[in-house]
């Protein structure tokens, strides 16, 4: 007993050496230095870029289509020349007007040669007269289908000369449709002596040129139509130009079988 207590005694004496020799507390050390950021790395290569498409070809335009040939006749029947017709006016509505036309087809029938196509030409003392018939159709003449025509009737003695004389001069417009860009159209049918006729001034028929061994005649031509003249009621400026060939009859031989 005495052992034990002896060694409790030890235990809390070493206790108290321990408690009251222990030193004071160190100051806190200093802080350590930040370190050192690191190098950025280095950045890396940029990829090559992907090669683009190719572009696709463009499609190839179409070929224009070939002109359709002309239909059967076209060619005799425009062969023999043509006849031009400008107007300007004012419709019987008070609308202002203008129309450009050209008559080109020819009869090719026997029966209409002399009134549409011909010359006549007869020797003077001075030189020579000539008769001619120009009539042309403005599509390929028919006799229930398509009737619009212009015909002239001109009488002159030694043309392109200086004795040329204008003796008569005819024309004759029928079953002409002026039609108008607001969509209404009149219908022109006249016929006057452009020589002697009051209705008809300003008359003007120049540059006639004929050639007797190739039938060609050309010329020029303008007159106006007064107001009571024609079925637009008010004046009616005409002008164009012939170009055409003509055909010259020949006298038939004897019939020896009568």
């Amino acid at each position: 007993m005495k052992l034990l207590k002896f060694m409790g005694v030890a235990l809390v004496a070493m206790a108290l050496c321990l408690s009251s020799c222990s030193g004071e507390d160190g100051k806190d050390g200093i802080n350590g230095l930040d370190g050192v950021d690191g190098t950025n790395g280095i950045n890396g290569t940029n990829g090559a870029d992907g090669a683009d498409g190719a572009d696709g070809q463009d499609g190839m335009d179409g070929m224009d289509g070939q002109d359709g040939a002309n239909g059967v006749g076209f060619d005799e029947l425009t062969k023999f020349g043509y006849i031009t017709l400008e107007m300007d006016g004012t419709r019987v509505d008070n609308v202002a007007f203008q129309d450009s036309t050209s008559f080109r087809f020819s009869p090719i029938n026997a029966d209409q040669l002399a009134q549409l196509n011909f010359v006549n030409s007869t020797e003077t003392e001075e030189g020579y007269d000539y008769q001619f018939n120009i009539g042309r159709f403005l599509s390929a003449p028919d006799n229930v289908y398509q009737e619009s025509t212009f015909h002239l009737s001109l009488n002159v003695s030694n043309p392109g000369t200086e004795n040329e004389t204008i003796n008569s001069f005819i024309y004759a417009v029928g079953g002409y449709a002026v039609i108008g860009d607001d969509n209404k159209y009149f219908v022109l049918n006249s016929s006057y002596d452009v020589i002697s006729d009051e209705n008809v001034f300003n008359v003007e028929i120049t540059d006639i040129t004929y050639d007797a061994e190739t039938k060609h005649l050309t010329f020029n031509y303008a007159w106006t139509v007064s107001a009571l003249g024609n079925g637009t009621g008010n004046e009616l400026n005409m002008s164009g130009m012939v170009d055409v060939i003509l055909l010259e009859e020949v006298e038939e031989a004897p019939n020896n079988n009568i």
